[in-house]
């Protein structure tokens, strides 16, 4: 399947929203878009990297901080080669060829951020209460790797 032949996904209609508006602003839309889809599916996946973090967690050294480290800088890399200038301009192409069917109403800009946090931090409450304290896996794969 070829790029050009992909249909536009709510990633892409959020990102083409945002790129837009910064555009209009002469401020670095590119920037502020990946940025700004970075984060939101950053917040949609991190239960994900929150648990492998208390299942590396140790006392001695920062392990979970290093692999939350990597998670974030893996979505910006990401983001940053998933919308780069020939895909823009195609989705930009393809938006204007739908003329409306794919746009992301402004109030959904603003709830998408702290509906993500409240996900990320209500399923982080979750794993730990239902999965990481119950069976005592904080930091087994680390006990595991060390003995």
């Amino acid at each position: 399947m070829k790029l050009t032949d992909r249909r536009m996904g709510m990633i892409d209609c959020l990102y083409i929203r945002i790129y837009d508006t910064y555009i209009k602003k002469k401020d670095p839309a590119r920037f502020a878009a990946s940025l700004y889809v970075s984060l939101v599916v950053g917040l949609i996946f991190s239960p994900i990297s929150l648990l492998c973090a208390e299942l590396f967690r140790t006392k001695e050294w920062n392990v979970d901080a290093i692999i939350l480290l990597i998670y974030a800088i893996s979505i910006l890399t990401w983001t940053f080669c998933t919308f780069n200038k020939e895909r823009i301009q195609q989705l930009k192409n393809k938006q204007f060829g739908t003329r409306g069917k794919y746009t992301v109403p402004t109030w959904c800009l603003f709830l998408l951020l702290p509906i993500g946090y409240i996900w990320a931090f209500f399923m982080y409450w979750l794993i730990l209460q239902y999965v990481v304290h119950p069976y005592n896996l904080e930091g087994i794969i680390y006990k595991i790797m060390s003995d």
